[in-house]
């Protein structure tokens, strides 16, 4: 008795097996394909919201001190850059004083407290 004789029993290894591994391959094929008709598809755009604006500032911010990753997989380091965002989130903060629900005036507070701390960190 071989060690394949277990794989499947009953199975014609020799018909059997390769109608097993054509279905597997086009199967795979099928998932490739859907994959890659997946990644052409255009990303889903997001609705405008006082919350987009804050995170197009404050994600590059983190970007450009390195704490997260940039589209291509590298972390930069600008902290030149990273103070740029920062100074303008600050500017946002100003020109929207009083202006502010409750929660954006939050959102904003705790976005601008994480990444002044994060580059305190990165200065260091």
């Amino acid at each position: 008795m071989s060690k394949f004789d277990n794989v499947n029993p009953g199975m014609n290894v020799d018909n059997d097996f390769k109608e097993q591994a054509r279905r597997e391959k086009d199967q795979l094929a099928g998932t490739m394909q859907g994959a890659a008709s997946a990644d052409d598809e255009t990303p889903e755009i997001p609705e405008p919201s006082f919350e987009l604006i804050i995170q197009q500032m404050a994600v590059p911010a983190l970007m450009a001190m390195g704490i997260i990753e940039s589209p291509d997989g590298q972390r930069n380091r600008d902290l030149d850059v990273a103070k740029l965002y920062i100074d303008t989130l600050g500017i946002l903060e100003q020109k929207t004083k009083g202006n502010l629900t409750a929660d954006e005036k939050q959102m904003l507070d705790m976005a601008l407290y994480e990444v002044r701390m994060q580059f305190v960190n990165a200065s260091k």
